[in-house]
């Protein structure tokens, strides 16, 4: 009997130990998640809508954190700066993540993997302008050239999967991913007639955006650079 009360009080003190290392090991490991990141992305400089896009990263238990990013539309367009169609541009672009930080990369304090869920919403208007030639009169004898100026409403939501590492050198964190994108797009715009005679243009290359409602998938990847607060 005695025996017996020396072996379940053995076996309650190991499985004490045994669960007190276990929290400490645990608590080690989530230890080396940032608590509160700041961050920027330099990629969306050369996007069609460029944006000033700032991020922050905050851990919220165990190995999950939420992640919001918004961005702040500038008024250029890199790859054709003098279109008459996309001026005065003006928006936000929005995003929400929510990330699980996969727990067999913890115990690593200079690159930690997760998987993301993300919800975004993109935010944009700008002016176009156009010339076109029209008839005057039903039997088109006259024509003359109107011009036209309107607000594009361009809309874009979805929600993006993504798998990424985020590699940490002291303060300074590296974030990487790459996914896919289930998106929803539009662009509200009056109908404006088509012109006399008018031959719409294809250039071999066309880097204008597609203009067409639509839902569609598109891989992504993205790089952003941040402080580590804590």
């Amino acid at each position: 009997m005695r025996n017996s009360k020396l072996t379940c009080i053995f076996i309650v003190l190991l499985t004490t130990v045994a669960y007190g290392q276990q929290i400490k090991t645990d608590t080690l490991r989530f230890s080396n998640l940032p608590r509160q990141v700041i961050k920027i992305s330099s990629l969306h400089f050369y996007s069609y809508y460029p944006t000033i896009q700032i991020a922050f990263e905050q851990h919220v238990m165990r190995n999950f954190s939420i992640q919001l990013d918004v961005g702040y539309v500038l008024d250029y367009t890199p790859w054709d700066m003098d279109n008459p169609e996309f001026q005065n541009l003006r928006g936000t672009k929005l995003k929400l993540e929510f990330r699980y930080y996969l727990p067999s990369s913890l115990s690593k304090k200079t690159a930690q993997q997760y998987l993301s869920v993300e919800p975004y919403a993109n935010i944009i208007n700008f002016d176009r302008q156009i010339s076109q030639t029209e008839c005057f009169d039903l039997e088109c004898t006259i024509l003359y050239t109107r011009n036209y100026d309107f607000m594009v409403k361009y809309r874009e939501q979805g929600v993006s999967l993504k798998y990424g590492v985020q590699l940490i050198t002291h303060r300074i964190v590296f974030d990487l991913t790459a996914g896919l994108t289930l998106r929803d797009i539009d662009y509200i715009k009056p109908s404006i007639p088509t012109g006399f005679n008018q031959v719409e243009f294809v250039p071999l290359v066309d880097l204008t955006p597609n203009e067409e409602k639509r839902i569609d998938f598109r891989p992504i990847i993205g790089a952003k650079i941040g402080y580590k607060i804590k």
